[in-house]
């Protein structure tokens, strides 16, 4: 109705002469006329009744899983030596009248706008304090189904874990595959023995580890491969409530939640990058620094330093670069790179899907196929009561 009283009337000749005077504008002004408009009306919506229209050195949680099988102690080793040591822990209602006026507001803004002055801008980035509550109010059970890919290199290059995490929180099932590849330096300070025993150090740089985890109803089942074993892969199994996995979920496992649960008080920033683009999606970057000395048995693993730091091992208090980058929707850490002296470890999320786009935990199907194979890793696991994968 009030389309028609204000436009039914206008002739060919004067909708003509409107549209020369007031073409159509580019985008930025258009977006600008919105704001404003969205400005006044919030100012008058108060009125309308109604709008009509240096901490102790603690081992990685990667051995953990690993303590049933000998034959993969190498791989425990893996998980022990190096990684992350140092870090522990529209609106209707606008009056028509008002609209000439608005616009004729927002060019003079238009013409001001891009003189943006360097306080401004400082004031709309997030602070370090924004960013950590970002990271630390992150929230797995936002969602129904997640799943991640990633990587992890330690060691300067010498280790890498490829791994995937899913979780289904509507069955309750999830699952990790993690693949361990080394580099020969990895293996240089073996026995000679064991490297005799194995083929040499340049057989063992072929050799892939892989696990692959299931916690499915009330079970946990692992399946152990190791390409320089001869035999048959074994499995093992036990209640789910025993496993470190699921505390409190699948994603524990993550780099990223080493550094989370460290106090990260300790770094100061030096750099904050928005509108940084990673895998597709929005993130800020935080580049930090701390200092920290070298715990006299782990000389080339650095820790977390208190304040002020204490050189106990008489090497000098040395310097520590931790560069993150945060999803902005969610606060997920999607990488993160730190630097201490020559050394370096990185983790790096390839993919990361949600809810009905998220790769689903395997189901009891495939993981009675992929056991089928294998042989238990003990008589305990021999015993283990798996009757729930017929269900």
């Amino acid at each position: 109705m009030k389309k028609d009283q204000l436009f039914g009337r206008v002739s060919d000749e004067e909708a003509a002469r409107i549209a020369d005077e007031y073409p159509t504008g580019d985008i930025k002004h258009r977006d600008r006329i919105f704001r404003e408009i969205e400005r006044r009306v919030e100012d008058t919506s108060a009125s309308v009744d109604e709008v009509s229209g240096v901490e102790s050195y603690r081992s990685r949680i990667w051995g953990k899983v690993l303590s049933a099988a000998a034959v993969f102690v190498l791989v425990a080793g893996a998980a022990a030596g190096g990684g992350y040591l140092l870090l522990r822990n529209g609106r209707a209602g606008v009056p028509v009248a008002e609209f000439s006026e608005i616009s004729s507001s927002v060019t003079e803004v238009e013409t001001t706008e891009e003189d943006t002055t360097e306080e401004d801008t400082t004031e709309e980035q997030l602070t370090k304090e924004d960013l950590i509550a970002k990271i630390k109010n992150r929230d797995y059970d936002a969602y129904d189904q997640l799943s991640i890919k990633y990587h992890t290199t330690v060691n300067c290059g010498a280790s890498c874990e490829h791994s995937e995490a899913r979780r289904d929180r509507i069955t309750g099932n999830e699952s990790l595959i993690k693949v361990w590849t080394h580099t020969a330096e990895y293996y240089k300070d073996l026995d000679d023995e064991i490297i005799a025993e194995s083929g040499g150090i340049d057989k063992l740089a072929e050799t892939i580890t892989k696990n692959e985890m299931f916690m499915y109803k009330d079970l946990y089942i692992c399946v152990y491969s190791d390409t320089s074993s001869p035999g048959p892969d074994q499995y093992e199994a036990f209640d789910r409530s025993r496993c470190d996995f699921d505390k409190p979920n699948i994603f524990c496992d993550l780099y990223s939640e080493y550094i989370i649960n460290d106090d990260l008080d300790n770094f100061e920033v030096q750099d904050i990058t928005t509108n940084v683009e990673f895998i597709g999606r929005d993130c800020t970057q935080l580049v930090m620094t701390s200092d920290y000395v070298l715990p006299p048995a782990y000389k080339d693993a650095p820790i977390t330093d208190p304040s002020p730091a204490q050189d106990v091992t008489g090497q000098g208090v040395q310097k520590q670069t931790l560069t993150l980058t945060v999803d902005n929707e969610t606060g997920f850490i999607l990488a993160a790179k730190l630097v201490y002296g020559e050394n370096y470890e990185e983790f790096t999320v390839e993919e990361i899907l949600f809810n009905e786009d998220a790769a689903l935990p395997e189901d009891a199907g495939y993981i009675k196929n992929r056991i089928a194979g294998c042989i238990p890793n003990c008589e305990e696991t021999a015993a283990y009561d798996l009757s729930q994968l017929d269900e």
